[in-house]
């Protein structure tokens, strides 16, 4: 019913633990709209084949495919912030160093470091909503930490793609990945807070 679904969403976006992991995932996203949007146009700026390219996507996929059951498994045993935090800035790594990369192999390697950071993260925030909310609230909760997702998307590849023209691309990507870190500091800081409000 209407009055149910009200109370589930409600009871999502009161929850400290779901707004923390949506919060993570967001500017998380803010990062990979820049990515999916910039990173092609500037490959091929460079003279870069559409291959290779695509293969960029391929190395990003394959790299969180690997990485996200290990670091579930690995978030169960030391605690979610523990991963999540080091990855997110994994993905920092990651983006700031396509900026600094003109060859191929450098752009795989910036692949590698963003998907792994990026899926990991990404796999722990999600079980991080399911372990601060009740079964029946999973699926609005989990709504509401995907509408996150899409959101940080839309805001990294419209919001950060106004800055492209008058930065140009290698500093598009620095912004972005300092944009990410003082994500990252709040989000950490955050975190801290509501373990020791606990």
């Amino acid at each position: 019913s209407p009055d149910s679904l009200l109370e589930g969403f409600l009871k999502a976006v009161r929850n400290r633990g779901v707004l923390l992991a949506s919060y993570g995932i967001f500017i998380l996203t803010v990062s990979y709209g820049v990515v999916v949007a910039f990173i092609p146009v500037h490959m091929i700026n460079q003279g870069i084949s559409y291959t290779l390219v695509g293969g960029f996507f391929a190395v990003y996929a394959v790299a969180t495919i690997i990485t996200r059951p290990v670091m579930g498994k690995l978030s169960d045993k030391v605690g979610r912030i523990n991963v999540i935090v080091p990855m997110m800035l994994l993905t920092v790594a990651g983006i700031y160093s396509v900026s600094l990369f003109a060859s191929i192999d450098g752009l795989y390697i910036s692949a590698v470091a963003y998907g792994f950071g990026f899926g990991s993260a990404y796999a722990v925030l999600s079980a991080m909503v399911i372990d601060n909310i009740k079964p029946k609230n999973r699926g609005t909760s989990m709504a509401v930490f995907t509408s996150n997702f899409d959101l940080g998307i839309a805001v990294g590849s419209m919001g950060l793609g106004l800055a492209a023209d008058s930065l140009g691309y290698p500093r598009l990507f620095q912004l972005t990945a300092l944009i990410l870190f003082m994500g990252i500091v709040v989000f950490a800081a955050l975190s801290f807070i509501s373990h020791r409000n606990k």
